[in-house]
């Protein structure tokens, strides 16, 4: 199942979950859209700077009560 995690980039804008998965179905093949959205401040990054997938991974399933 897919997930996606987005950080808008203009805070000033709000987003809609719809209007995100309006504009990926005129450009993605419809298996490639994710089922989920979620609408995050920031990702979570290692010292490096590099994304945290592990840590990313956890709270998702952590949310999702698993």
């Amino acid at each position: 199942m897919l997930h996606a995690c987005i950080v808008s980039a203009d805070t000033s804008r709000g987003l809609d979950v719809a209007e995100i998965r309006a504009h990926l179905e005129g450009r993605l093949a419809r298996y490639k859209i994710p089922r989920h959205f979620e609408l995050v401040d920031a990702l979570p990054r290692e010292d490096s700077g590099r994304l945290f997938k592990r840590k990313l991974q956890l709270e998702r399933s952590a949310s999702a009560g698993r």
